[in-house]
Parts: structure tokens; C-alpha cells; sequence
């Protein structure tokens, strides 16, 4: 909401009694301010009698404004009872999370059992933010952690020389802990050749690391260079998601290595929370397996390397692991085999994909196996044996999800898997809960779709989406949700099978096409946007074209798209450290454009009057800049409209028309003297709109006189056509609707883009109409639908 302040001064001078002055301010609402992400134990498991276990959390500063706050963490025994209390003063600074450290807690004498540790954060100051909370939750245990067995062969000899060999195996307790059995950590011991006149020695001595930096090393789950976290035979690979479908994780015995590998853990992308990686060139997993179906799990990194994949010593070929991102769970599905015993091995290879880091490892997480039998068809909650979730996922409550709950991913991460049988599937998901973002969603392995979970406007009520999908065809099947970007969460609130009509297809529209940034058709030095090079970042910013856009501050990077069409129009943000990039059609220079702007605002560059074919358009990052830009002239690329040649006709479009889009942060409010009852009013300083038509004019209808109404901007096709004042010249006069008027624009496809000045607050309807018709143009919410397009 804006603060206005009217200043005068009497001065006591004939010619000039008083002086006058004015300003004006804003302060945003959010919900929540602040955010406790996670609270560790480290370890997270003890042993009954002496031991003492570290208390730990993170807060994130939602608000990034400066506040003081308690923390207090409680920790819950078994039956409910309150075992120790502590609390902690705490700044909650702009920028990264805040780590809390409540100490060591003497664990000693506790009753074995899973303790439970929730932490709550308090704000106490500044006066207008107290009071806010946010409360999380975490885990340790108290038992047994650790058995021995032991066993020599032969156990009689004769007397002279002999050989015997003594057999040392650890196991976990199945009784332990939630944390320490996602870790898996135990290890079968060294086999010792003991003679009976000579000194032991082992029979095969274990290479314990690969000796490059692991960024689990500091895991109380690993306190020492290990080979390879392993699973005692007799306990079952945990999770799986049924007797049909059932998932193998590297830390089982069931896998065997060979080279050097190494466990990491705390991985919230990852099954089970970890997975086996190596560096060492030839160093192989394998499997044993009985069907006619497995799949591979491996997580994609911007340090993923090339491995090959063997099945009966076949060749399945080479994947590449690499991704312009941290972690990004996949997998790869061998279906169609012969029904018998198989063996499926990763080999890993001494080539790197050439974007990947100088150190690049192979991250292999598990295997998926299918015993040929139907899985049961219904709905799935999220609590079913038949969903695997990854680490960080909490349940929620909400009235509009199936039976009154659903989960939401940890921050800024989160995967789940899937397992059924059949030829569809069904995803439901919530929308606009609180922080909502991006969810992929693959089958086997193959993306299927990127499903935006926030509403296009954003005081939208919570509500549910379901999205299907058909045509995969019998037999057995993986559905995988992964978070797609942004610090945010994602969504689960059943599965079903089978899937129910309509089912999902990718958008096709015609006209005016927008690719948005993350579009599978451009390319980024020659690659998708997820697999370029790392000088390539997803940004999120209000003025942007459905919140998100491409930067780079790297010279001689390049944008392309091929398409077929006779005009293109390249979408920027412009700022105070944006720099120049040259624009070419088809290999020929079209001029350089300066991305340079003295406050961040929306533009764009067109490109007319191009022959009927198919060409391709490349935007190459110079990082040159003019004289009053500041370093270090970054590109800030945000959408490419192109036109198809099919005609897109004239009339009224409200605000749900596909001809229209929207940056984030607009809301949507009821009007009577509205055109359809409603409009859509942007936030404060920042919110654009951009209206897709042919023809020589266009109008566009807009409410006058709305509470804090400002002034707006309007471009056509790149070039400004002025700025308008939406508020009411009359005061008194509040809620009637104007037109503004455009023509002499030529035949052809346009863009009309409406946008408000830095600083100001806007209210407004934004529309648009061709030829002259008049139009009230609302913008679409695309419910499941993929931004692609």
C-alpha cells in the first residue's frame, strides 16, 4: 500500500509565504516473513546409555527485511512427553538462511525410540512484524544402532600350515531410527586369511575413497572415507514401492561395486536421501535382477559425467549427466527384455560432457524392477506405499485437497515417485498454496511436462489441478515429480490410475507465438536451457514475462531459435547493468541492440518484413555497454514472439483470451462497470501486459479513478507510445472505464505491451482490440498448462 507525506512551511516572506512538498512510499504485504527450513540432528541416531547428539536448524529471512527473533526447540519423546527445552535469540539478516546451533544435548540415559524435535521461530522486533512464526520439525533416534556377527572357515584343522579365513559382518538395527536407516549405514567388514604360523593379512583389500573433495564429508552419517554404504543382506532395500514394482537402492548389498565409489548423502533430490558416486574412470555398479524390465536412477548435475550402460554385457549406450543445475533426479527405462536373470552395469567413462565441471562424476541412485504383474488400479494419497518421496517433504493441511492434506516439497527442492501399471496416469496437485512453484513431470524417464503452480493472479484462492496423461502403452510405468526452479515448493495430492479425460497435450497456439525462456525449442550455445553451459541462469523478476528470464554476463554467448515465419520480435529486461547484444536472422547482422535502461522495465525488438520460410535468430552477448551503464552489461533475455502466418481475428478479448500475457504479481478484482464483471490491477512499480493483434489500430479499455490508481506506459512493437495517467481528472469520480486509441500501425501482427513506471503504483485493466474494435483484454490462467509456447 502507498504512504503519501504533504509537507508546507510558512516563511514569513511577502513574495513567497509558503513552500510546499510532497512524497510518496510503499510497504508490500508477504506471508509467511520468515521460514524455519529444517532442524537436524547430528547424529541422528545414538546409542542408548552415554552419547549426545548436536541440535541444529536453518531460518530463511522470507521478508529480507532485517528482525530479531526466539527460537525455541522442543524435543518430544516417544509418548509425547517434553524431554529438554531450549531457546535462542537470534538476527534474521537479508540474504542466506540464518543457521541456528542450539549445541550438544547430553542424550544420555534416554529411553530408546524415535524423538521427535520441532523448532519454532518468534519475531520480536521490528513493533510491525512481531508476533509472525514459522515451526519445523526433525528427527533423531535412541537404540541399538550396531551388531556383529563372526565366523571362521574351516573351524577344524589339521596341524602345519594352514589357511583360515574369518568372516566379520555389521548390520543395522531394523528398529533404528528414521534418519540413520535413510543413510543405510552399514558395511560389511574385510575377509582376514589368518596362517597359523605367519601374520593376518587381507584377503582383498578395499580402496575407501577416490580421493577428490565430497561434499557429504561433513554427513554425520559418514564419519570416515568410506567405499560404499551398504545394506546387511537380511534388510530389505528400503524405500520400495510394492512386491511388483520394487526399487533397489546402491547402498544395498544387492549392488555390487567395483572401483572406487562414494556415498553421499543429505541429498533431498536423491531416493533414500543418497546416492553412489564415482570419478574413477572404468569404475562399474552392477545388479542382478530376475524380469523382463529395470530402470536405471541416476541424478543429473552440473558435475555429471559420461557413463555406459550394460545389460548381459550388451551395450545400452552412453548417458550424459550433465545439467546446468545442481541436482536433477532422472532415470532411464530397458523395457522388452527376455523374462530371466539379467545384469545391468554402470561403467563409467573418461568423457565429460564439455559444459561440466573440471571434476565430473557419475551419481547413480537406484534400480527400479518389474516382476511382470499388474499393480492395482485406484487413487493414491501421498502417504501410499506405492508413492516414494525424496527428503524434505512435509504434510499440509488444506480443505481443498483430497481427504483434507497434502505434501509439499522441502525449500527450493523435492521428488517423488509413482508406481503403476497401465497406458495413463493422473497427477493432482494444489495450486497457489503458500510459495508455490514449477513441478517437471516425467514417465520413465521422459519429461512430459513443466506445470506451473502458482495462479496467474496472485491473490488467486488455493485450489486443485489435475493433470492426465495417456498413450504410454501397457505393462509397468514410473511417474516422477521433480521441482523445477526457484526457491519455492511443489505440490502432491494424489496419483490415480488410470488417468481421466481431457488428457495433456502440449499447448499448439497459432498467431502470435511466445517461447518463453525456458522453451524446449531455443537454444543456448547450442543446447536446451537445463543442459548449457553454466554462464546461463534462470533469474525470477516481477517484470518478466511469466516471472522468469535468462541471463548472461558472458561474451560470445548465444540465444537461437529456428522457426518458420515472415516476423520475430526479441522480448528484454532492461536495466542499469544491462549491455549490447547483436541480433542476426538467418546468419545476416540485423544491428546491435543497446539492452541499457536507467530503471528496470520490459522491452522488446522487432523484426518486420522477414520472406515467407524458415530462419533462424541468434542474439549473441557482446558485454559491451554504453556510458552510463554500470558492470558488467549482463543480457537479460526474456521471451521470442514469433509469427506463424495464420490470421488472428478481431474482436473483444477479456481476460482469460490467450492473445494476452502477464508478468507475475497481478491480481484480479470483481468491478461491476468492468467489461465481464472483472479487471486486473498490477502491483506496486512493476506488473506488464502484453496483447497479441493484426491490423493497423488497436484499443485498449481501462478503469479510471481506482484507489491508488497510477499512470501506465504503453509500446507497440518496441516503439513508445507515450504514458497515461489511469487516475480520474475529476476528483470524486472513482470507477469508470476509458479507452485509449491507436492506429496508422500497418497490416501484420503487433504487440501491444503496457507497463507501469518505476515507483508507481498502477490499478488498471489492460486490453486491447484490433482494427479498431473495442476490447477488454484480461489474460489467461492456464491451469496445468506448460509456460512453453
Amino acid at each position: 500500500m502507498p504512504v503519501y507525506a504533504d509537507v508546507a512551511a510558512f516563511t514569513g516572506a511577502p513574495a513567497l509565504p509558503m513552500l510546499t512538498d510532497s512524497a510518496i512510499a510503499g510497504v508490500s504485504f508477504i506471508s509467511p516473513l520468515l521460514q524455519v527450513m529444517d532442524v537436524i540432528a547430528s547424529p541422528g541416531f545414538v546409542d542408548f546409555g552415554t552419547s549426545a547428539t548436536s541440535l541444529s536448524a536453518r531460518v530463511a529471512n522470507i521478508a529480507n527485511w532485517q528482525m530479531t527473533a526466539m527460537a525455541t526447540l522442543t524435543v518430544f519423546a516417544p509418548n509425547g512427553a517434553i524431554s529438554a527445552t531450549l531457546n535462542l535469540p537470534l538476527t534474521l539478516n537479508p540474504g542466506n538462511p540464518t543457521p541456528l546451533s542450539f549445541g550438544s544435548l547430553n542424550t544420555s540415559g534416554f529411553q530408546t525410540g524415535t524423538y521427535t524435535v520441532t523448532v519454532s521461530a518468534v519475531i520480536t522486533a521490528p513493533a510491525g512484524m512481531a508476533g509472525a512464526v514459522s515451526t519445523s520439525y526433525g528427527f533423531f533416534a535412541v537404540g541399538q544402532a550396531l551388531y556383529a556377527s563372526g565366523s571362521v572357515s574351516p573351524a577344524v584343522v589339521a596341524p602345519g600350515d594352514v589357511t583360515v579365513t574369518t568372516f566379520i559382518t555389521t548390520f543395522v538395527n531394523l528398529d533404528g531410527g528414521p534418519a540413520l536407516l535413510r543413510a543405510g549405514r552399514s558395511q560389511t567388514g574385510n575377509r582376514w586369511a589368518l596362517k597359523a604360523n605367519g601374520e593376518p593379512s587381507p584377503v582383498a583389500e578395499q580402496k575407501l575413497d577416490d580421493g577428490s573433495p565430497d561434499p557429504a564429508s561433513d554427513s554425520p552419517f559418514l564419519d570416515g572415507p568410506t567405499l560404499k554404504i551398504s545394506e546387511d543382506a537380511r534388510a530389505p532395500a528400503r524405500p520400495s514401492f510394492s512386491s511388483a514394482i520394487a526399487r533397489t537402492e546402491t547402498s544395498s548389498t544387492l549392488v555390487t561395486p567395483a572401483g572406487t565409489w562414494t556415498s553421499v548423502a543429505g541429498s533431498d533430490m536423491a531416493s533414500g536421501s543418497s546416492y553412489s558416486r564415482s570419478s574413477g574412470v572404468s569404475s562399474t555398479l552392477s545388479f542382478t535382477f530376475t524380469g523382463s524390465w529395470v530402470s536405471l536412477g541416476y541424478v543429473a548435475a552440473n558435475n555429471g559425467r559420461h557413463f555406459e550402460v550394460f545389460i548381459d554385457g550388451v551395450s545400452q549406450g552412453v548417458i550424459d549427466s550433465y545439467v546446468n543445475r545442481g541436482e536433477l533426479p532422472q532415470s532411464r527405462v530397458y523395457a522388452g527384455l527376455v523374462t530371466a536373470t539379467h545384469v545391468i552395469s554402470v561403467f563409467v567413462l573418461s568423457t565429460k560432457n564439455a559444459f561440466a565441471a573440471a571434476t565430473a562424476y557419475a551419481h547413480i541412485d537406484h534400480f527400479d524392477t518389474w516382476d511382470g504383474s499388474t499393480l492395482i488400479d485406484g487413487i493414491f494419497e501421498h502417504t501410499d506405499g506405492r508413492v516414494i518421496l525424496g527428503g524434505g517433504w512435509t504434510t499440509q493441511s488444506a480443505a481443498v485437497a483430497n481427504g483434507g492434506t497434502y505434501a509439499r516439497s522441502g525449500f527450493a527442492s523435492g521428488v517423488a515417485w509413482f508406481a503403476f501399471s497401465g497406458d495413463s496416469v493422473s497427477y493432482q496437485m494444489l495450486r497457489n498454496f503458500n510459495s508455490p512453484g514449477e513441478v517437471s513431470v516425467y514417465v520413465d524417464g521422459v519429461w512430459k511436462a513443466d506445470l506451473d503452480q502458482a495462479a496467474l493472479f496472485a491473490n488467486a484462492a488455493v485450489s486443485t489441478a489435475t493433470v492426465a496423461f495417456n498413450g504410454l502403452g501397457a505393462g509397468a510405468h514410473v511417474m516422477m515429480l521433480a521441482a523445477r526452479r526457484g526457491f519455492v515448493f511443489i505440490s502432491l495430492d494424489t496419483f490415480a490410475t488410470p488417468g481421466v479425460a481431457p488428457f495433456y497435450a502440449t499447448p499448439a497456439p497459432t498467431g502470435v507465438v511466445r517461447y518463453e525462456e525456458n522453451h524446449p525449442a531455443l537454444r543456448y550455445n547450442g543446447a536446451p536451457l537445463t543442459a548449457t553451459k553454466g554462464s546461463w541462469a534462470e533469474s525470477t523478476q516481477t517484470n518478466a514475462s511469466g516471472r522468469w528470464y535468462a541471463a548472461s554476463a558472458s561474451t560470445s554467448d548465444v540465444l537461437s531459435l529456428s522457426f518458420t515465419g515472415t516476423w520475430a520480435s526479441l522480448g528484454y529486461l532492461a536495466s542499469t547493468n544491462t549491455g549490447r547484444v547483436e541480433v542476426f536472422i538467418d546468419g545476416i547482422s540485423k544491428g546491435v541492440v543497446d539492452t541499457y535502461a536507467n530503471a528496470l522495465t520490459s522491452r522488446s525488438a522487432t523484426f518486420a518484413g522477414l520472406s515467407a520460410g524458415a530462419h533462424t535468430l541468434t542474439a549473441t552477448v557482446l558485454l559491451t555497454r554504453n556510458a552510463f551503464a554500470n558492470v558488467p552489461g549482463v543480457f537479460n533475455f526474456d521471451y521470442l514472439d514469433v509469427w506463424d502466418g495464420n490470421v488472428m481475428p478481431d474482436g473483444q478479448f477479456e481476460e482469460d483470451s490467450p492473445r494476452a500475457w502477464f508478468s507475475g504479481g497481478w491480481n484480479r478484482a470483481a468491478l461491476a462497470n468492468a467489461s465481464g464483471g472483472n479487471y486486473a490491477s498490477s502491483p506496486f512499480g512493476s506488473g506488464v501486459a502484453w496483447f497479441a493483434f493484426m491490423g493497423d489500430s488497436v484499443s485498449w479499455q481501462y478503469v479510471a479513478g481506482i484507489n491508488n490508481a497510477g499512470s501506465a506506459r504503453i509500446s507497440i512493437d518496441g516503439v513508445d507510445q507515450g504514458r497515461f495517467d489511469l487516475s480520474s481528472p475529476i476528483t470524486g469520480t472513482t470507477n469508470f472505464t476509458g479507452a485509449l486509441s491507436f492506429g496508422g500501425l500497418g497490416a501484420g501482427p503487433h504487440v501491444l505491451t503496457g507497463f507501469g513506471p518505476p515507483g508507481l503504483h498502477q490499478r488498471r485493466s489492460f486490453c486491447g482490440a484490433g482494427r479498431g474494435a473495442l476490447l477488454h483484454a484480461h489474460f489467461e490462467e492456464r491451469t496445468g498448462a506448460s509456460r512453453g509456447g
